[in-house]
């Protein structure tokens, strides 16, 4: 004989709400139960780096003086940002000032709320990077060296570069594989081309670069992402 079973959407219809790991819900088209997630926090080492450079960084804004914040105001009034949906977006002091000091923190660069900005872009040209035909996993940088950066201490350009997670995706630019710095210097500045060791890359994939430029006074450029190919060796 058979047995008239309800289904599950008829059980949950008179649920709502949450029960040990379980939570009744359900939209326009049906009632249903859904197992609620653990909520985990792995605090990478990378994760712990940028929460420590966002609290410093936050606490330097917090006791600065109304001049230093002022000067933060200023620069952004003056120099827009791009951002991937609008070319021409303006952000506040204390955003600007976060956005360029954070990094420079997390990458050990110093932060100080002394200097201030210039009334200008950063001024940066997109470099271009070159795999070494003898070393699949060595690359070159070719970059302006003579860009006002390089002369400057404390200033850097910031490189990071990722392969793709899944090899059927052509390309990937969110989780770093790998980073490395080219700080500037003024008795000694840096030139054109640099190696880059050890760059991990998956075989006739696209392997992504990010490049930025961070100058002494703070001023930061915007994200350049450039994807090249890398090549099958014999």
């Amino acid at each position: 004989m058979p047995i008239d079973c309800p289904s599950l959407s008829a059980i949950c219809a008179f649920l709502s709400g949450s029960a040990g790991t379980t939570t009744a819900t359900g939209n326009q088209h049906a009632r249903y139960c859904i197992t609620r997630p653990t909520p985990i926090d792995p605090a990478t080492g990378s994760q712990l780096i940028l929460r420590n450079a966002m609290t410093f960084c936050s606490n330097l804004w917090k006791n600065a003086t109304p001049a230093q914040r002022a000067n933060w105001h200023r620069y952004a009034d003056s120099v827009p940002v791009r951002t991937r949906l609008n070319p021409r977006t303006y952000l506040s002091g204390r955003e600007h000032w976060l956005r360029s000091s954070v990094i420079r923190r997390a990458n050990s660069i110093t932060v100080t709320m002394v200097r201030r900005p210039a009334l200008s872009k950063c001024g940066f040209r997109p470099p271009s990077f070159v795999q070494d035909p003898d070393e699949p996993f060595q690359w070159q940088i070719h970059f302006d060296d003579t860009a006002p950066w390089c002369s400057e201490a404390s200033a850097a350009m910031l490189i990071r570069w990722s392969q793709p997670i899944n090899v059927a995706r052509t390309w990937y630019d969110r989780q770093h594989s790998g980073r490395h710095n080219i700080l500037g210097n003024p008795f000694n500045p840096p030139t054109s081309p640099r190696d880059l060791i050890d760059v991990p890359a998956v075989l006739n994939k696209n392997i992504s670069f990010t490049v930025r430029v961070t100058r002494f006074d703070h001023r930061l450029s915007s994200r350049f992402l450039t994807l090249v190919p890398t090549v099958t060796f014999p």
